[in-house]
């Protein structure tokens, strides 16, 4: 007998905090632990309330929860999705510690889910597979869209809202109550947005466009020539700004005038921690850990093969993939904290409200469940990147 837990989704509801959790058994079940942050948000709670909201395969009539503990009845293998609410006043959200991470690195779990590219906010879950994209609704694994996209780039707000990229050129901006129409784009190679609000940047061949919806208009912000290979979001002096990645620099743009150029040679992947403090470089023999500020390199790890770096949402983490395994640099201890062997990923990302790690792997999905325990929303203090120097050019 087996039962699992996995928490697909946190978010604040109505005065209090909503945790969802995939449950499942392999055989006859009466119970299972409870994940930590649901317990912490119970805990916390005045009142609060569990219920099944999606019965999957033989799911009982009724959850409680007792001492920890979720208490069912499955007689044979079965599986749901709980929704525990509570009336916590204050947000909660998962804190993760190295602690975590080591602990609980192989506690996977594999969808048969076809995905190369994987993304996932504001509930959505984004996933790209040869030619096609799906949205889908992360708390309970049902599809959000019946269209056929090439490209989902889901956002943190509006919940369950998401960007899609159409055959014929067309970009929308999809949501609950929204299917809005942005531009034709013909030679659009990726979307990137910033996680809250209407501001993104389309990747084309040749340039890349930062965009924003203002007085009920689209338009472009700024514009940056050259053909880039990625990009991705962070914050400079508590304000956006987009890093975009070229094959001998990265350009470092905000939204007002400077554009900072950052020189780098022979890298196979790179990425730019959300507080905009950090760089991870990888040259294939290795991962350089570089000081944005003084362009000191702090550290370098002999990884060989790491072709997938993924930053956690508050900058303590890092994802660093190869073909055949993912290790895990922690911020906190400035040292590698765990590995796990993993087959061929292509793609891998953490959720920003829950902490998981997901993993795309071509023909499966993994998603790597941390159970980290839940404290209030305003005990996190987000780290705020401070750009010590003016000059436009750094090398």
């Amino acid at each position: 007998m087996t039962c699992r837990t996995l928490v697909t989704h946190v978010e604040p509801d109505v005065g209090g905090t909503s945790v969802y959790a995939l449950v499942g058994a392999k055989g006859q079940c009466s119970e299972v632990r409870a994940p930590k942050i649901l317990r912490d948000v119970v805990s916390r709670a005045k009142t609060y309330k569990i219920q099944v909201i999606k019965k999957i395969k033989n799911a009982p009539k009724k959850v409680t929860y007792e001492d920890g503990y979720l208490k069912f009845l499955c007689e044979k293998e079965c599986s749901f999705v709980v929704k525990a609410w509570a009336l916590t006043g204050v947000p909660v959200t998962p804190f993760v510690t190295d602690v975590d991470i080591v602990t609980n690195m192989k506690n996977v779990f594999t969808f048969n889910i076809k995905a190369t590219k994987v993304r996932e906010r504001g509930g959505v879950l984004g996933l790209q597979n040869l030619g096609s994209a799906v949205a889908i609704d992360v708390r309970t694994f049902d599809p959000l869209s019946n269209f056929k996209a090439l490209l989902v780039e889901p956002l943190s707000a509006p919940r369950r809202s998401f960007y899609a990229y159409f055959p014929d050129g067309s970009l929308y901006l999809v949501g609950p109550d929204v299917k809005e129409r942005i531009a034709v784009v013909r030679d659009l190679m990726d979307v990137v947005s910033f996680p809250y609000g209407y501001l993104t940047s389309i990747i084309r061949k040749d340039k890349v466009d930062v965009i924003s919806k203002r007085k009920g208009t689209w338009t472009i912000l700024k514009r940056v020539e050259g053909a880039a290979k990625s990009a991705e979001w962070c914050l400079v002096d508590s304000t956006p700004a987009l890093a975009i990645y070229y094959e001998d620099h990265i350009s470092l743009v905000t939204l007002r005038e400077e554009i900072i150029n950052i020189a780098v040679e022979g890298w196979r992947a790179a990425s730019l921690s959300p507080n905009a403090e950090l760089l991870l470089l990888s040259t294939g023999e290795g991962v350089k850990l570089i000081d944005l500020n003084s362009g000191e390199k702090l550290k370098e790890f002999k990884l060989k093969g790491v072709e997938l770096i993924s930053w956690s949402p508050y900058s303590d983490f890092a994802a660093l993939c190869s073909k055949e395994a993912c290790w895990i640099y922690s911020n906190l201890s400035k040292e590698i904290a765990t590995v796990r062997k993993v087959s061929n990923a292509t793609s891998v990302w953490w959720s920003p409200s829950t902490y998981n790690l997901y993993v795309a792997r071509g023909n499966k999905l993994e998603i790597t469940f941390f159970d980290p325990p839940g404290v209030k929303a305003t005990l996190l203090v987000a780290r705020r990147p401070i750009l010590r120097e003016t000059s436009r050019e750094r090398t």
